[in-house]
């Protein structure tokens, strides 16, 4: 059967110790538990999830929302699943004891509980005659059973107890309000339940009553909790410590608990607690006989800073004075609210059923024929680095950078910043049972983060300046990624779609997420419709509404959609209901708004929707903003053929856009194409952020920031003239340049096409079949052949596997499309009308989608053949049709001397062997990390062989050497007991995300932080700094991280402030004593904080160009002050040139797209499980190779040392004139 796991991501503790409890339970499946912190409770309500009336807490709402998602998958599936919380033990013979539960059930039964708890004292009737007894949950017992409890079987038997405890019990458990007559109530034998004369006739009556659908099985599940959140709710019922006292049938608590030195005087204190947590539940306004209590949105997200530059003080270096910011606060939709029914509990089973719970909102557009979802991010456009080179127009600061002053969060895809530890439901245990689930989880936190400045924000003058507490601690907010997880929209990674949109916004929207923004979406529905047709009148709910509430604080929201949203009230959101095939809708549209910073089309994503919004919507668009159409992979062919024929998105805003070539279409003119080109400052169609698919799914314009009136019609008829525009006489061949297919156009991630075969074998289960599919080719491949050919010829093979060769023959398909990715060099060169020409045995319509679907190519000629081109017979034909200028491929046979023996020029391209550099790191025993740094080189391309360097040296060298780096700091942290790592500024900017991204899965518990230093605060801190080091180091052990260097600064840093629980922790430690000595003449160290390096110190590297190629968005950090309740950093004012800017995003962007390969499953599996010592050899043979790429990173050298010149001269100053009581 299967079983799922509720887990929160940043539980990763949670989840260890259940793994350790229940190691019999190998096959459980972990889902992504929500958060209920950010669930927009009157989106939930207006959908009909949530009841209004009474207040859950974050944890309980989160916890049931988790469930109600299981709930709707088993319903959806109708498949029998059980769901487990993260605290649950499940006894040694859980599967077993289960099975023969549900074989004694009626086959209609829909809902079992293994295990249930109660938040409060319970009370109930016992039966006729017989007082009420208040039942208490006694923690010691529970925590004290778990051993034998695990390690133990159970024999399950019904509970004995009355029809009226059946009730109380479902007030708070069952799944529908209607189901308190339909569950039977059962436990173990042995002492689990009081017993008396009434039992047997209440027991048959209750069975009577009941009726056999539902079954409760508390003798299954046990909850081991610790004292806490659950002991203040006052308990659990555990039926083991009542007593019978006197003749009149009274139970009370016995006299002596387990826990309580007293004796009989406990009895008395339990009824006053259950006084007191009645009176405070009434007081709460939440029943007595459970609702956990409102807990207040507690959340912080801090505006971003900007000022006006100081004087400079010596070594060309000066901080700025920021002006006063306005203070943001946390806007949440909607406040106490309640399930139409509560908790089903901590573990339970449940299958697809005729009754359940109203489905959660999720976002997503899945329909009748969407492709599939493959492969990875490619930016189409060669331009696609602008995007992150201009803030918004709503943002501060003058720097082009992902983000500014703050590690922007690159989603779980790099790794976003850990949640706070935060409010998860609490719940009880009792005795006996098949599961046992823990509670006692920890109370809410605050929502802060580091500040978020520019790269001139900075301390006021010293006179203004005031120091905060120093215990305070401020935990980042919550990544665009993780906001769209637990709202349930598609945007992020792991609801419905799973687009993984949120990693890139997280980039482009992060420097300015506090700053007052005007934000538009196109489409605000969960799935359709799409046409006024199908308009939906009913109240739904919108995730990416409360998504983007909870990400922009300041921002104004506008929703336009052709449902109905008016019910969505909130002070920042305003919704104008309209059809996006309408001009008068998207006029009252833009009368409503004001010019907007950002625009969002989610719409119907029909292409000609897309295009009419752009047309009306472009000029209400900031100069610098940013214009967004999701889901180009997916227009509706019902949609598509009832709508105005247009070219496809992806298409018109293709090659032919960044080049010029323009068409009069039914909703541009050719002028306004060219005009609007004129206004882009840049354009990328992005490939899948999520790893699925090869075909374009968004396209992002920037407005050019410095577009004024008039400009663009100024510079519209100044458009260059397209190479390709050849004048050709009416009839004659067309002139077309042809390109080969297979590692010219795309290529396989196992290189080699054998590779498919084997990994067919391995999913077939058929031993040898790879040998044999090749010899079954070699045998038809003297004639004309296909893929149905070799099978026919491979079914004389192996006849003992003749049946199962037509699902082969289909996998294999399967495998070639999972395998294949683009080759964005080459598929740059094609342009319109030219042809591809391949030697294949696929069959054409697959070789089409091959080119369509995976090099994205659909105005081009496809021609397919056995042997077209190695026996020449394929040229003759395409040179009466064409005139072929150039062919261009890789093998020298068929793609050189064939068709220059017909007069076609021919080019041979090597693009897609893999580099020595590759091939190393392969033979070092990581092939499939040498395949993904070879997939990350060729999906990359830039037209600038200095920019083209760059990236190959992120995909080859920089990120698989982070990659390597990360798995051993993280295990290290693991071993050492270090509970935070801080990742130091500047040069650990990069790195931070694959830590994060790794930190859950190699080392849970383990928390990463950015670090705002640098050489001069480390070395003389201020007093402000040393408080923002102590705040953010704390008492706990921690690794303080950098990627090179001699570890003075650090190892003063931890001297001066007295921090023996930080350990300095380098990549490589540098050995360079004349250095060295300079600095100890500045400030001098004692050598008792020792630092630690992966690297052999010994050997020697070019660290500067280490330095080069990890580059932050902020300049060096001189001080951190406390400003209005947070950190804000003081930064050097020394600009960068725009050579230099430019040359940094292209580093930014190209680590960012070779992520998305680097961190595929296979990879990590990989790495992770190398043993230590083949990880430092990697690691070594990576961090020697950046002298490979030194020609293009010199090229930012020369500002990297003169900084340096300017550090060492402040340094040198302070060290005269340094005044240690400051810190």
């Amino acid at each position: 059967m299967e079983k799922r796991l509720i887990n929160l991501a940043r539980s990763g503790d949670r989840l260890a110790l259940f793994k350790a409890r229940n190691t019999h339970l190998p096959d459980i499946q972990r889902v992504p538990a929500i958060d209920g912190r950010s669930a927009d409770r009157n989106l939930l309500q207006a959908s009909g999830v949530l009841a209004p009336g009474l207040a859950y807490s974050d944890g309980a709402l989160g916890c049931a929302m988790s469930h109600l998602n299981q709930w709707r998958d088993a319903v959806r599936r109708d498949v029998p699943l059980t769901i487990v919380e993260d605290d649950a033990v499940l006894c040694a013979n859980f599967e077993a004891e289960s099975a023969r539960v549900i074989a004694q059930l009626p086959p209609d039964w829909e809902y079992i509980m293994w295990g249930y708890n109660f938040d409060a004292p319970l009370t109930y009737d016992l039966g006729e005659g017989l007082s009420p007894c208040t039942a208490l949950f006694d923690q010691a017992v529970v925590r004290a059973s778990i051993p034998a409890f695990g390690g133990g079987g159970r024999h399950h038997a019904p509970l004995q107890a009355p029809a009226r405890l059946r009730d109380r019990l479902l007030l708070r458990l069952a799944a529908r309000r209607d189901a308190a007559d339909r569950v039977l109530p059962s436990a173990s034998p042995d002492g689990d339940a009081p017993s008396g004369a009434a039992a047997p006739d209440s027991q048959h009556r209750h069975r009577q009553h009941a009726g056999p659908s539902l079954a409760l099985h508390a003798g299954l599940c046990r909850r081991a909790a610790p004292r806490g959140e659950r002991e203040r709710l006052g308990g659990e019922h555990h039926p083991g410590l009542l007593r019978r006292e006197g003749a009149g049938g009274r139970y009370l608590p016995r006299g002596r608990l387990p826990d309580d030195p007293g004796g009989g005087r406990r009895h008395g204190r339990d009824r006053d607690r259950a006084a007191r947590v009645a009176r405070r539940d009434a007081r709460d306004d939440r029943p007595a006989a459970g609702g956990l209590g409102r807990l207040r949105h507690l959340g912080s997200p801090l505006r971003a800073r900007e000022g006006a530059p100081r004087p400079r003080r010596a070594g060309g270096l000066r901080p700025a004075a920021p002006r006063h910011p306005r203070r943001a606060r946390r806007d949440p939709v909607g406040r106490a609210a309640r399930l139409p029914s509560s908790r089903g509990g901590p573990a339970g089973r449940a299958r697809g059923a005729r009754r359940g719970p109203a489905p959660l909102p999720t976002r997503g557009r899945a329909g009748p024929g969407r492709p599939p979802s493959r492969a990875s991010a490619l930016p189409r456009s060669r331009e696609g680095a602008r995007l992150l080179a201009a803030p918004l127009p709503g943002g501060a600061g003058p720097r082009a950078s992902p983000a500014r002053g703050r590690p922007p969060s690159l989603g779980r895809a790099l790794g976003g910043p850990v949640h706070p530890r935060g409010e998860v439901p609490a719940g009880g245990g009792r005795r006996g049972g098949l599961a046992s689930p823990e509670g006692g989880r920890r109370g809410a936190a605050l929502a802060m983060s580091a500040s978020s400045t520019s790269p001139r924000a900075a301390a006021p003058p010293a006179s203004s300046r005031t120091e905060g507490p120093s215990s305070m601690r401020h935990p980042p907010r919550e990544t665009l990624t993780e906001l769209a997880n637990s709202h349930g929209s598609d945007k992020g990674d792991r609801v419905r779609d799973r687009h993984g949109y949120t990693r890139l916004y997280d980039l482009l929207f992060g420097p300015q997420r506090d700053a007052p923004i005007a934000f538009l979406e196109i489409g605000l529905a969960v799935g359709g419709p799409e046409t006024a047709d199908g308009r939906v009148e009913r109240r739904v709910a919108s995730p990416s509404v409360a998504m983007w509430l909870d990400y922009f604080p300041q921002a104004r929201i506008y929703g336009f959609d052709i449902s109905d949203f008016s019910h969505i009230h909130h002070e920042r959101f305003t919704f104008v209901r309209g059809d996006a095939g309408s001009a008068d809708d998207l006029q009252r549209l833009a009368a409503a708004a004001p010019m907007l910073d950002v625009i969002i089309d989610d719409g119907s994503h029909a292409s000609y929707h897309q295009q009419h919004c752009l047309k009306h919507l472009w000029p209400r668009l900031k100069p610098g903003g940013l214009y967004i159409v999701e889901d180009l992979h997916w227009q509706s062919p019902v949609f598509e053929a009832s709508l105005p024929r247009v070219p496809l998105t992806a298409e018109l805003f293709g090659s032919g856009f960044e080049r010029g070539i323009f068409v009069d279409t039914p909703v541009f003119s050719r002028d306004e194409l060219a005009r609007l080109r004129e206004e882009t400052s840049a354009c990328s169609v992005f490939r899948d952020l999520a790893g699925r698919v090869n075909t374009p799914k968004m396209l992002v314009l920037r407005k050019r920031p410095d577009l004024g009136a008039g400009a663009a019609a100024a510079q519209a008829g100044s458009l260059p003239v397209p190479a390709t525009a050849v004048q050709e006489g009416e009839g004659a061949p067309r002139r077309v340049r042809s390109f080969d297919l297979f590692d010219t156009l795309i290529a396989r991630r196992c290189i080699h096409p054998r590779a498919v075969f084997a990994q067919l074998e391995q999913r077939l289960g058929l031993p040898g079949f790879a040998e044999h599919r090749v010899a079954a080719e070699a045998s038809v491949a003297a004639e004309d052949y296909s893929l149905h050919d070799i099978y026919r010829a491979l079914a004389h093979r192996l006849p003992e596997a003749a049946g199962r060769l037509e699902e082969a023959e289909g996998l294999e398909i399967e495998l070639e499309l999972e395998n294949l990715f683009p080759i964005a060099e080459h598929v740059a060169e094609v342009s319109p009308g030219d042809i591809v020409v391949s030697d294949m045995y696929l069959p054409q319509e697959v070789i089409n989608a091959l080119v369509h679907s995976v090099a994205g190519l659909r105005d081009v000629s496809v021609f397919v053949s056995p042997h077209g081109k190695r026996r020449g017979t394929v040229w003759a034909t395409l040179q009466d049709r064409f005139r072929i200028a150039e062919h261009l491929g890789d093998n020298p046979d068929t793609d050189i001397r064939s068709p220059a023996a017909f007069g076609i020029p021919a080019r041979q391209t090597a693009v897609s062997v893999p580099t020595r550099l590759e091939e190393e790191v392969g033979a070092l025993g990581f092939p499939r990390l040498a395949e993904g740094m070879r997939e990350a080189r060729l999906r990359g391309w830039q037209h600038d062989p200095v920019e083209r360097e760059l990236q190959v040296l992120q995909a080859n060298v920089n990120t698989p050497m982070l990659l390597a780096a990360s798995v051993l700091v993280l295990r290290a942290a693991r071993q050492a007991g270090v509970s935070q790592i801080l990742a130091s500024g500047r040069d650990c900017y990069l790195w931070l995300h694959l830590l994060r991204f790794l930190q859950d899965e190699i080392a849970p518990g383990v928390r990463t932080e950015y670090f705002y230093t640098g050489r001069v605060p480390r070395s003389f801190p201020s007093a402000s700094y040393a408080a923002y080091v102590r705040r953010l180091a704390g008492t706990e052990r921690c690794f303080v991280l950098d990627v090179c260097g001699t570890g003075w600064s650090l190892q003063r840093l931890c001297e001066q402030l007295g921090l023996p629980n930080a350990q300095p922790l380098l990549i490589q430690k540098m050995k360079d004593r004349a250095l060295r000595g300079r600095y100890e003449g500045w400030a001098p160290t004692t050598g008792t904080t020792p630092v630690l390096a992966l690297l052999d110190p010994d050997r020697s590297y070019d660290n500067e160009l280490v330095e080069l190629a990890n580059p932050a968005p902020h300049p060096t950090v001189l001080d951190v002050t406390w400003q209005d309740g947070k950190d804000v950093p003081v930064f050097g004012d020394m600009a960068a040139s725009p050579r230099a800017t430019r040359l940094r995003a292209v580093l930014d962007e190209a680590f960012l797209l070779s992520t998305a390969p680097l961190l595929s499953r296979a990879i990590l599996d990989e790495v992770t499980a190398a043993p230590s010592a083949r990880l430092a050899e990697v690691l070594g043979h990576l961090y020697g190779a950046y002298g490979q790429f030194g020609g293009a990173l010199r090229q930012l050298a020369a500002e990297h040392r003169a900084e340096d010149a300017a550090i060492c001269a402040l340094l040198e100053h302070k060290g005269r004139s340094w005044m240690p009581a400051a810190a």
